[in-house]
């Protein structure tokens, strides 16, 4: 086995454009171009509305694949505004 990759983040991660196009695929691509002896497996856990709050969970259910690298995408656009009403739920 070469490098296990666990990506994620929200639907820019997920996937709002083509499968080919999409951050996970372009890593494993990038990847054996630059490096064509050592193989890398990306893994893609991003979900649409995914942010701060749920990073910890992904790492915890997929756990037992054991990755080598987990690489969190976070999109300023909306992550950090969509995690306020969670934040201000959770601490009250």
């Amino acid at each position: 086995r070469g490098l296990r990759v666990l990506v994620t983040g929200d639907s820019h991660t997920d996937g709002v454009c083509d499968n080919s196009d999409s951050f996970v695929h372009v890593l494993e691509r990038e990847w054996s171009y630059c490096h064509p002896d050592t193989p890398l497996e990306a893994l893609n856990s991003g979900m649409g509305g995914y942010n701060s709050y749920n990073y910890l969970g992904v790492i915890e259910r997929h756990a037992d694949l054991a990755p080598d690298v987990y690489i969190v995408v976070v999109y300023g656009g909306n992550d950090f505004v969509g995690m306020m009403p969670l934040q201000r739920y959770f601490e009250r």
